[in-house]
């Protein structure tokens, strides 16, 4: 599947774990529920993005990195 300008972004944008909050707003656009799921959900299901708590994926407190960057860990919290 061919990445869209957006989604490559997002993977730029996301060199240290950010939430879907602040993925959407870099993206400049509306925070709603189709936006997540192409531009977080979608990712993470092609491998390109990970969340970074992986044994609770529907934590408030949930984060995205670009899986080419390893986790910071003084950046989760």
């Amino acid at each position: 599947k061919t990445l869209k300008a957006k989604q490559k972004s997002v993977i730029a944008f996301c060199d240290i774990p950010k939430t879907t909050r602040e993925i959407i707003a870099h993206l400049g656009i509306e925070y709603q529920a189709r936006a997540v799921k192409r531009y977080v959900t979608d990712l993470v299901a092609m491998d390109l993005l990970r969340p970074i708590i992986l044994d609770k994926p529907n934590s408030p407190h949930q984060k995205y990195v670009a899986v080419q960057c390893p986790i910071k860990e003084d950046t989760i919290n």
